[in-house]
C-alpha cells in the first residue's frame, strides 16, 4: 500500500543473519512453502511481488541468502516476480520463470 520503492527499500534492509535455525528441515523451499500456504488464508489477493519480498525477507532472517527477481515479458507484456537463492528458484515454477527476462534484482 505504501508503494514499489518502499517495498524495494524494505527488501534491501533486509540483510541475511547469522543465525540459523536448530531445525535440520528447515529449507529454502520450506519456507516459501509455507508463505505459499498462508496467502490462501489473506483476505485480499497476493500477488507475486507481494508474496516473494515477503519470501526474501522470510529467508535473510534466517540465514538463508535469496534475492527478489522481477522479469517482463515483451508480448504480450507481463510482468513477474521470483525468488532465487544461490542462483536457484526456490519461489516459483521454474518453467514459468524461464519465460520471463529479469530486469530488477533485489
Amino acid at each position: 500500500t505504501l508503494g514499489f520503492g518502499r517495498l524495494c527499500r524494505t527488501v534491501n534492509r533486509a540483510h541475511t543473519t547469522r543465525w540459523r535455525s536448530h531445525e535440520p528441515s528447515l529449507s529454502a523451499q520450506a519456507l516459501c512453502h509455507s508463505i505459499d500456504a498462508a496467502r490462501i488464508y489473506y483476505f485480499r489477493r497476493v500477488h507475486c511481488l507481494q508474496s516473494a519480498a515477503a519470501a526474501v525477507c522470510l529467508l535473510r532472517f534466517h540465514g538463508i541468502p535469496a534475492d527478489l527477481v522481477i522479469g517482463v515479458q515483451r508480448l504480450p507484456f507481463a510482468a513477474h516476480a521470483w525468488v532465487e537463492s544461490n542462483g536457484q528458484i526456490v519461489m516459483n515454477d521454474r518453467s514459468q520463470a524461464a519465460v520471463y527476462h529479469a530486469i530488477a534484482r533485489f
